[in-house]
């Protein structure tokens, strides 16, 4: 579980650095310069949301299924899929506002999901930040 994490993590960044060379080299010659500052940003939350489950993932031990600090993390509904929720919905949205200059503007709406993208991402980490500090630590 721990290394699907980290090598999906990975996998995103390369992503990441594509969609931002795309920006840099290619939209910037389409988009306004506003709209590529929304595409900038996108990615640049990307990033950090991925680098964050990375260093977490990492950090985490997996290897006992009885854990308690692994479960609140990986399982089902735990923090991790709640960060790859909330990066999903905020950088995704965050790019169809900004391209709703070359598909279209009815994606421009989807500006209004971004938010809650957000703040899934704003309690994902705050809540793994609360579960980190009140972990009893048993060894």
């Amino acid at each position: 579980m721990k290394r699907n994490h980290i090598g999906t993590a990975m996998i995103m960044i390369a992503l990441g650095i594509a969609a931002g060379a795309m920006g840099a080299h290619s939209l910037e010659k389409i988009l306004s310069t506003r709209y590529l500052a929304v595409w900038d940003t996108a990615w640049q939350y990307w990033m950090y949301n991925m680098l964050g489950i990375m260093v977490l993932a990492v950090f985490i031990d997996n290897s006992s299924p009885t854990d308690a600090l692994s479960k609140k993390f990986y399982r089902k509904w735990g923090v991790f899929t709640w960060i790859w929720t909330g990066s999903v919905l905020f950088t995704g949205t965050l790019c169809l506002v900004a391209l709703n200059e070359v598909i279209g503007t009815e994606f421009k709406i989807m500006g209004a999901v971004t938010p809650i993208g957000g703040s899934v991402l704003i309690v994902s980490w705050l809540l793994g930040g609360v579960i980190l500090l009140r972990h009893k630590n048993s060894s």
